[in-house]
C-alpha cells in the first residue's frame, strides 16, 4: 500500500502535476483505472491540500449497466465527500461512437475546469493502456509520432496512473475495499482497440517477448523525447513558410516548405491541422503522404481531402490547409438576389453601379467609343464581336440578353460558362486555373448569374452569350469598387 502512494505521489511530483493547492478536475467512469486513480488522489489530498472533483458521463450506450455506473459512481462519492458533476449524452446513431464519446467527454470537462478554475483533467489510463496505444496507432498509419503514446502531461491533460499495472490497480482496489465496474463491451472483439488489446498483445508476450510490454514503454519514452525536439524545430519552420492564418486557413509558401526536411515537415503539416480543428488527432502518415506528393507535383493546383471537413490546396506558390466550415462562415453573405434592376448595392465587401443606355456612353474613366468597340473577333461565331475597352472591374453587357432575377454569389463544384469570344464551355474552376487566380483569391471573386447562365466573373471575364455586338439596342453598364476605397474617397474629400 505504502509504496503504490510512494510510486504515485513521486510520478506526480516528477511530472510537475502534484503541488501545493492544486485544483484537479478527474474523469470518473466507475472502472478500475479511474477509481483507483481517484482513491491515490484521496490519500495524499491532505498533504498537498489537493482540491478535487469529478465528472461523470452517462452515454446511455449500455441501457440499464449505463445506469447503474452512474449510481455507483454517485454512492462513492458521495461517501468519500467528492463533489461529482454528471451529464447525460446521447451519441447519434450515424457517427463514429469512441470518437464522439472523447469529443462528447472533453468538451464537458474543458467547461467544468473554466467554470472551477481547474489546472488540471485526470485521466485513468495504465500502462495497457500505454501499450494498447502505440500499437493502435501503428495499426491506423500514425507513424512515428504514434510510437510515444500517451504522454504524461500534455497541456492540461494528466496520467495519473500511467505507471501502473492494470493487475497492480485492481489489487490496491481491493485492499482498500473498494469496488468498481467492468464494461463488458470492453471484452469484445468488435472494435480493433478491442482486440489488440484482448488478442494481439497477449499473443506478442506468449510467443514472443514476455516483457514486451515493458520494451515498448521504454522505445515510447525515447520517441517522446525525440518528438518533444521535432516539435520545437517545426515550430521555427512554421513560421518562416507562413504567409497567412486566421479562423478558417492557415496558407504557407511553398518555396520555404520544399527546403524544410520531411520529418520535421510533418509536424509544421500536423501544426496547420491543429490549428484549424484545436487537436492534433487524427492526422496520420497517409495524409502526410498525399500532402507531400500535391506539394511535388508539378500540376498547378491539387486539393487533398482530410477528415473533419478539412481540405488541403496546393496552388502554384501556396499551400493552403482551409476549414471548410469556418471559411464559409466567414464569407457573410453567400448569395444576394436583385429581383429587377437597381443603380446601386452592395455585396459584403464589393460595392456596384449599374447603368442602362440606348446606346455605348461616356462611363467616366473607362471610355467607351463605338468606332473602337466594334472589333471583330472570329468570324466563324457570327457576326462581327463588340469587344468594350473597359477596365478589369467594368462590364458591359447586352441588356436584353440577362434573363432576371440576377443573383450574385461565389463559386461551387460545376460552374462553367462561356468566356467571352469562345464558342464552348469552360469550367470556371479551369478558367482560373489557366488565369493562374492564386488559390486563396477563387473563392472571393464574385459570379454574376440570371435564370440561365453565369454571364460575368467579375473582374475577369463577360460570357459570350452576353456580349453586345452591332445587333445591340440596350446596353447594360456595372463597375465594381472596393467598399474601402469609396470610403476612403469619400474621406479625402471631406477631409479638404
Amino acid at each position: 500500500m505504502k509504496n503504490i502512494i510512494e510510486k504515485y505521489e513521486n510520478f506526480g511530483l516528477l511530472h510537475g502535476f502534484l503541488k501545493q493547492e492544486v485544483r484537479i478536475l478527474i474523469g470518473l467512469s466507475g472502472g478500475s483505472d479511474s477509481m483507483a486513480m481517484t482513491l491515490l488522489f484521496r490519500e495524499i489530498q491532505k498533504k498537498y491540500s489537493l482540491f478535487i472533483m469529478a465528472a461523470h458521463i452517462n452515454y446511455h450506450l449500455r441501457g440499464e449497466e449505463s445506469d447503474l455506473d452512474e449510481r455507483f459512481v454517485k454512492e462513492f462519492c458521495f461517501s468519500h465527500n467528492i463533489p461529482l458533476y454528471i451529464l447525460q449524452a446521447r451519441i447519434p446513431d450515424d457517427v463514429g461512437i469512441q470518437k464522439a464519446a472523447r469529443d462528447i467527454r472533453l468538451e464537458y470537462f474543458k467547461k467544468l475546469k473554466k467554470h472551477y478554475k481547474i489546472e488540471f483533467i485526470a485521466l485513468g489510463h495504465q500502462l495497457e493502456d500505454q501499450t494498447e496505444t502505440v500499437l493502435h496507432r501503428i495499426v491506423r498509419g500514425a507513424g512515428f509520432t504514434g510510437l510515444s503514446g500517451i504522454c504524461p502531461v500534455k497541456d492540461d491533460i494528466i496520467h495519473p496512473v500511467l505507471i501502473f499495472k492494470k493487475d497492480e490497480l485492481i489489487e490496491y482496489l481491493q485492499k482498500k475495499g473498494v469496488g468498481y465496474r467492468t464494461d463488458q463491451t470492453n471484452l469484445s472483439n468488435y472494435y480493433t482497440r478491442n482486440k489488440i488489446r484482448n488478442e494481439l498483445i497477449p499473443y506478442i508476450k506468449k510467443e514472443f517477448n514476455p516483457n514486451f510490454e515493458h520494451k515498448l514503454i521504454e522505445y515510447g519514452n525515447l520517441f517522446y523525447l525525440s518528438e518533444n525536439y521535432f516539435k520545437q524545430q517545426a515550430k521555427k519552420e512554421f513560421r518562416k513558410s507562413l504567409i497567412e492564418k486566421n479562423e478558417s486557413d492557415v496558407i504557407f509558401a511553398i518555396t520555404h516548405l520544399k527546403k524544410v526536411y520531411p520529418i520535421i515537415l510533418f509536424y509544421v503539416f500536423r501544426e496547420a491541422w491543429s490549428c484549424l480543428t484545436e487537436t492534433d488527432k487524427d492526422f496520420y502518415s497517409v495524409h502526410f503522404q498525399d500532402i507531400v506528393g500535391a506539394l511535388e507535383s508539378d500540376s498547378g493546383f491539387k486539393e487533398i481531402v482530410l477528415p473533419d471537413n478539412v481540405r488541403v490546396m496546393k496552388d502554384y506558390h501556396c499551400l493552403i490547409f482551409r476549414k471548410i466550415d469556418k471559411y464559409q462562415e466567414t464569407n457573410r453573405e453567400t448569395i444576394k438576389v436583385l429581383d429587377s434592376f437597381r443603380k446601386f448595392f452592395s455585396f459584403n465587401d464589393k460595392r456596384f453601379e449599374m447603368k442602362k443606355a440606348k446606346q455605348l456612353i461616356n462611363v467616366g474613366d473607362a471610355l467607351v467609343r463605338p468606332v473602337e468597340s466594334i472589333v471583330p473577333i472570329d468570324n466563324s461565331v457570327g457576326d462581327a464581336l463588340v469587344r468594350p475597352t473597359f477596365d478589369k472591374n467594368t462590364a458591359i453587357l447586352d441588356f436584353d440578353k440577362i434573363k432576371f432575377p440576377i443573383k450574385l454569389r461565389y463559386r461551387k463544384d460545376g460552374d462553367r460558362f462561356i468566356p467571352f469570344g469562345m464558342e464552348n464551355f469552360k469550367k470556371i474552376k479551369n478558367f482560373f486555373i489557366d488565369k493562374k487566380v492564386p488559390l486563396k483569391e477563387r473563392d472571393t471573386i464574385i459570379l454574376f448569374c440570371d435564370t440561365e447562365k453565369i454571364f460575368w466573373v467579375s473582374g475577369f471575364m463577360i460570357d459570350q452569350r452576353v456580349a453586345i455586338s452591332s445587333d445591340t439596342k440596350n446596353f447594360l453598364y456595372i463597375k465594381m469598387e472596393n467598399s474601402e476605397d469609396i470610403k476612403n474617397r469619400a474621406a479625402m474629400r471631406f477631409k479638404n
